[in-house]
């Protein structure tokens, strides 16, 4: 069984480099464009990590991991 990791981060071809890195090494990954969307994924799913960029619109990364 592999991890379950949530990326929240703005900057879409950060987000694909990441996604894209982790899943070849075969982690189920989730990518969202912000804070909002990861908080909505987390109250419909679970994850084993929390990847969270720290600047992003609406809900920053640190405010989402405060959340969390």
């Amino acid at each position: 069984m592999s991890l379950k990791i949530l990326i929240a981060e703005d900057e879409a071809i950060t987000l694909k480099h990441l996604t894209y890195a982790l899943d070849q090494e075969k982690y189920s990954v989730t990518g969202v464009g912000n804070g909002l969307d990861a908080l909505k994924k987390l109250e419909k799913e679970a994850f084993d990590i929390l990847i969270a960029d720290i600047k992003m619109p609406g809900i920053d990364g640190l405010t989402l991991l405060d959340k969390v």
